[in-house]
């Protein structure tokens, strides 16, 4: 009986051990890949005149959303 409780506190505690180690590694790839592609697109949008427009349009697109609500 106080086998099956120390089981049960033994399997909750290394599942969540595991949880939090996934979370790190996700959040260690995650960041960079997401700030190398926003990096990438803005590098994209302020050299390429079509991207001045996708810019601009995206501006517009955020003010009208937020405007809306």
């Amino acid at each position: 009986m106080v086998f099956d409780a120390l089981a049960e506190i033994g399997a909750v505690t290394i599942g969540i051990i595991v949880v939090i180690i996934v979370a790190a590694v996700a959040v260690l790839f995650l960041v960079p890949a997401v700030l190398i592609l926003l990096i990438g697109f803005l590098s994209f949008l302020l050299n390429n005149p079509l991207g001045w427009v996708i810019l601009a349009v995206l501006i517009v697109g955020i003010c009208c959303c937020a405007g809306s609500k």
